[in-house]
């Protein structure tokens, strides 16, 4: 059915350059993070600052709390890719001192040993 001689055929007589002026490009193509990329570190950030913010249970106790919430951090932390640590590692670890930091309520004891759980689970998944 396919005949590619025919395909060529078509072709035999055509002079190069005398089709339609190519239209001209508006701006240069410049490459960008994919969209799926920047929503991630969003949903990752927006994921650990809702961890951060919850308020204790009732009856529970700051401290369980507090210990709750490094579990819950923990458990986030897994699962994200080596990538997605490290990227979240160095955004906290730059911002941490800043009022709008994710990380500006815990004390520094407990950031501190947020950012090193973070880092310590980075690099455990160096193999994968």
């Amino acid at each position: 059915m396919n005949h590619p001689e025919l395909s060529l055929r078509l072709l035999a007589n055509v002079a190069i350059g005398t089709g339609p002026a190519r239209p001209a490009r508006a701006e240069l193509h410049v490459a960008q993070k994919p969209a799926l990329t920047v929503r991630m570190h969003t949903i990752i950030e927006s994921d650990v600052a809702r961890i951060i913010a919850v308020t204790p249970e009732p009856g529970e106790s700051v401290q369980r709390a507090f210990d709750r919430k490094e579990q819950e951090l923990r458990a986030l932390f897994l699962s994200l890719t080596r990538t997605e640590s490290i990227a979240l590692h160095s955004k906290l670890s730059v911002v941490r001192d800043h009022a709008s930091s994710v990380l500006a309520r815990p004390t520094t004891e407990r950031r501190s040993r947020v950012l090193a759980r973070l880092a310590e689970v980075s690099s455990a998944k160096v193999g994968g």
